[in-house]
């Protein structure tokens, strides 16, 4: 598949190389001027989209980045852009676009559906997105947030317990699954791939936020105690979801967006499948 190939190089190894040689960069944020980073990055919003006399501007140059603190704050007009996308990384719309058009998938499900950034971005790619978030305020700010989008379902609850409720109605459809729940103690990442396996073995792809990716110590992930988003930790769960697959790191534009992992059935790579 020539496409896909094509669609990794450029997404991927040109970052690798444009970010090879800067230093390590986790994200964090001074506590201490948060509330003055929140005025800066609110001002900052206020200007980013403008009426002229020639049409309205919107300028995504005028963005801060995400280090300034703008990952805890929530702007509706950035949101509608796009900007929330990926874990701010809206640059890599296109490629699950393709995957979208390359596999033939019309149904995708997301856990961790936070701001609905990811969810709206699906929204425009996918005929039908199931969205699952454990925090029922977050999951009622989203829900209200998302209702302008018909083909989004919402849930609340813990993401591996909906999955078990959810996953058999679908059985009969390609998925793209985007695993985003994890953070902190609460990570049902191996229960995920679990449910994932009894109903989709090798009828899906899933993708996995946050990922460690294996000689990129420059690019931050997720890890809390013993729990970490790793090949070696979801290895044993990958081997019931996939009789075989191949894995791919996506890389955005902005290192602190982290890189993804795409687990692709290795079936579905034959050159008649584009």
């Amino acid at each position: 598949m020539q496409w896909l190939g094509i669609c990794f190089f450029l997404l991927c190894s040109t970052n690798l190389v444009a970010f090879s040689t800067n230093e390590t960069s986790f994200f964090s944020i001074d506590e201490s001027n948060f509330e003055e980073n929140k005025i800066l990055v609110q001002k900052n919003l206020s200007s980013v989209s403008r009426s002229t006399q020639a049409g309205e501007i919107v300028d995504f140059g005028s963005y801060y980045p995400i280090e300034s603190g703008y990952y805890y704050l929530f702007n509706m007009e950035a949101w509608r852009s796009g900007f929330y996308a990926f874990n701010y990384a809206p640059e890599l719309t296109l490629f699950f676009a393709r995957l979208q058009k390359g596999f033939h998938i019309n149904t995708a499900v997301e856990t961790g559906t936070f701001f609905g950034g990811t969810t709206a971005a699906f929204s425009y790619l996918f005929d039908e997105i199931h969205t699952i978030e454990i925090q029922e305020s977050t999951f009622l700010e989203s829900k209200q947030r998302l209702k302008e989008f018909p083909n989004v379902h919402c849930y609340l609850g813990s993401s591996e317990q909906v999955l078990s409720q959810l996953l058999p109605s679908l059985d009969d459809k390609r998925v793209l699954f985007y695993l985003d729940a994890h953070w902190q103690s609460y990570w049902p990442l191996l229960q995920e791939i679990e449910e994932i396996s009894k109903t989709h073995r090798d009828n899906c792809i899933i993708v996995i936020d946050d990922f460690k990716v294996p000689g990129r110590a420059d690019i931050p992930y997720d890890a809390y105690g013993v729990h970490e988003c790793s090949l070696e930790y979801i290895q044993s769960q990958l081997n019931k979801a996939f009789s075989s697959y191949l894995v791919y790191y996506l890389i955005p534009k902005n290192k602190i967006s982290r890189a993804k992992a795409v687990i692709i059935p290795k079936k579905w790579m034959q050159p008649q499948i584009n």
